[in-house]
């Protein structure tokens, strides 16, 4: 992978999970078929991807992605949000709390995995990269610092504003899935096999307690080498 490529599929699952958490509650953001007239031909089935084991409240992703965690109370996990050759993300989302609501915006967070480059960037220099194509990308309010370590890798932290729109604003108009205003949180470290990726994404509000549920997220995880 180019140099100038580190952290573009990290970005690129950030808006994936976005949507995915916007669409039907954190619902599958694969779009559907549409029917046509045509008749259909044999193509080649993709290779299945292997789905992280859940034992209760604990996830074995070391058939998957490569980590393990528990998934915090009242939060679920979706595998394999993004599938890429050289990126796979599973999202965890937080149980909607009002069932009159089923389609309102999710709170979730995303574990990714990217290959590192060869030879490996050290970490402050894939946080100086992410933070130039974060600017590129115009999100908001970026702050970087300093992240107690991750499974005692060296890690980094990152606060942004991700702003979905649809159109023009309408002034004073409440936010909705066509305005959408995300703050976010990534933390990012690498160990030998990957850039790792968790970030917190939250709807329409400061990112609150859910930064909580992050960081006792992250005591849980464990990433292969």
């Amino acid at each position: 992978m180019a140099k100038s490529q580190t952290c573009s599929w990290l970005l690129a699952a950030g808006l994936v999970l976005a949507i995915a958490s916007v669409a039907c509650g954190g619902g599958s953001s694969k779009s559907k078929a549409t029917p046509t007239d045509t008749v259909p031909t044999e193509v080649p089935q993709p290779t299945a991807v292997p789905t992280p084991v859940v034992t209760g409240s604990h996830v074995n992703g070391t058939v998957g992605i490569g980590y393990e965690a528990d998934i915090p109370s009242g939060w679920h996990l979706r595998p394999n949000v993004v599938t890429a050759p050289n990126f796979k993300v599973d999202g965890f989302f937080k149980t909607n709390p009002d069932p009159a609501k089923p389609d309102a915006p999710q709170i979730s967070i995303a574990v990714g995995c990217e290959p590192p480059d060869s030879p490996p960037d050290a970490l402050d220099v894939v946080l100086d990269k992410k933070v130039k194509a974060l600017t590129q990308l115009r999100r908001e309010d970026i702050k970087s610092e300093s992240h107690a370590a991750v499974d005692g890798h060296p890690a980094s932290q990152v606060d942004y504003i991700f702003r979905l729109r649809q159109g023009t604003p309408v002034p004073d108009q409440p936010p909705t899935a066509k305005n959408l205003a995300l703050s976010r949180r990534e933390i990012v470290f690498i160990s030998d096999a990957c850039i790792w990726s968790v970030a917190l994404s939250v709807p329409n509000g400061p990112l609150g307690e859910d930064a909580g549920v992050l960081e006792q997220f992250l005591t849980t995880l464990k990433v292969r080498s």
